[in-house]
């Protein structure tokens, strides 16, 4: 049967959009073998285990050009699948609809999917509940110090760009997405920092530390809005209500699972390992919440996050994220950076002026942070470098950015590809130039102390 690929107008109330309807044969999975003269890249297994292969191979050589440079590993990936995408690679005659036809496309972004599913639990693990808890109301104090600049500025952004960059979504979403990106903290990020820099103990640190949970969970209620908000065309009540059931979803995970993990420790004597059971059903745990968060109108990311936090940060909690973290960094994870190059393309960028406003844009809301964390620091009586400090480590950036730049061009947030582009490009700067300016500031300015 030949592969038919056709584009198709969807319309939804008088609005369309252009969306790839790819028609294959279902019974073609495995292939029957050369000596048949079958094409491999024409069954669905053999051309995934390439795409795969493909995808690997382009990290790790972007990795060994990048390792003089003392880049984090997630840097590469991003860049390779950049590479992988249309701006470069694309550009080669046939080797998008050879290497990376639509028919595969389906299969590749539902494993890099169950990959982000389980990272994002991971990061869930990685978040100590308690420590919020202990730090208090300064947590809270900076964390809404560091968190207005951001929204006012996201505010501004999004009313301003809204008509400019022709955001296929209404104007209330685009504008609460805009601040969720803003807002956002990468926690694993920015504990591996306060790591190398000998800093989680001290003051900062734990200020910090505390306050990027307590804005992640700010910045993770937004997203839920936003995704309501455009699902719901405008319809400020039905995104209440989803935001509410996310809410309940959120209560209900924990009432059932922290007292379960907790349950599976006493279970476990002391110096053995968990069993393997258990170990299986609160992985499996993890998919049941992405589903059903999926299936209330939030997110299966969400779903997976709330369920993360939900166990506690002890040997259980340690022993699932040895269990599944190489491979799904290591394999699944790089799937999802080749996804986000397969969406973006520099050449849809024509408006170079937007470009050069959402820079400025994105280093004024990183600035806001800043000067919030002087604020907090000032009224807490700490030293001004510690302000600074404070404001430059809130303003670290990782992989959830990303995630959840994807979601909302999952869920129609953004929609066209110039303003993913954009969003790619935005991304990248934020991570690598902000991100290795605050890192270099905070060690010079720790290093005699």
């Amino acid at each position: 049967m030949e592969y038919a690929v056709q584009l198709f107008e969807r319309g939804r109330e008088g609005n369309a959009s252009s969306t790839p309807l790819v028609c294959y044969a279902s019974t073609m999975v495995s292939v029957n073998g050369i000596f048949q003269d079958d094409n491999l890249l024409d069954y669905t297994f053999p051309l995934f285990i390439f795409q795969v292969m493909i995808i690997l191979l382009t990290n790790r050589i972007t990795a060994a050009i990048l390792r003089p440079l003392r880049q984090p590993r997630y840097i590469s990936e991003i860049l390779g699948g950049f590479i992988l995408g249309p701006t470069v690679m694309g550009r080669i005659p046939n080797f998008a609809t050879t290497v990376f036809p639509y028919r595969s496309l389906v299969v590749l972004e539902s494993m890099s999917y169950l990959g982000l599913v389980f990272f994002i639990f991971i990061v869930g693990i990685e978040i100590e509940i308690d420590v919020v808890r202990r730090v208090g109301r300064r947590s809270v104090l900076v964390t809404a110090a560091c968190l207005i600049g951001p929204a006012i500025i996201g505010t501004i952004a999004g009313i301003t760009l809204h008509g400019r960059l022709q955001a296929g979504t209404d104007r209330g979403s685009f504008v609460t997405f805009l601040c969720c990106v803003f807002s956002v903290t990468a926690f694993s990020v920015l504990a591996r920092i306060l790591g190398e820099l000998k800093l989680v103990a001290s003051d900062v640190g734990r200020l910090a530390l505390s306050s990027s949970m307590i804005t992640d969970g700010v910045a993770w209620v937004l997203l839920v809005y936003s995704i309501a908000l455009s699902q719901s065309r405008g319809n400020a009540a039905s995104a209440f209500w989803a935001v509410m059931s996310g809410g309940v979803f959120s209560v209900f995970v924990f009432a059932v699972v922290r007292p379960a993990s907790r349950w599976v420790m006493k279970r476990t004597p002391e110096g053995e390992e968990v069993a393997e059971l258990y170990v299986c059903v609160m992985l499996v745990g993890a998919m049941v919440a992405a589903l059903m968060a999926d299936v209330i109108g939030t997110h299966a990311i969400f779903g997976a996050f709330v369920y993360g936090l939900a166990v506690p940060n002890g040997p259980l909690g340690e022993l699932l994220i040895e269990k599944i973290g190489d491979f799904i960094e290591g394999l699944l994870l790089p799937l999802f950076f080749a996804i986000s190059g397969f969406r973006t393309n520099l050449q849809n960028i024509v408006d170079y002026g937007a470009a050069g406003i959402l820079l400025l844009v994105v280093t004024a809301a990183a600035a806001t942070k800043v000067a919030g964390g002087v604020a907090a620091a000032f009224y807490m009586d700490l030293p001004l470098h510690d302000g600074i400090s404070l404001g430059l480590l809130m303003n670290t950036k990782g992989l959830v950015e990303l995630i959840i730049l994807n979601i909302g061009w999952d869920k129609k947030v953004r929609i066209y590809c110039m303003q993913f582009s954009f969003s790619f490009v935005v991304s990248f700067y934020e991570k690598k130039i902000l991100g290795s300016t605050a890192h270099l500031l905070i060690a010079e300015s720790y290093t005699y102390e």
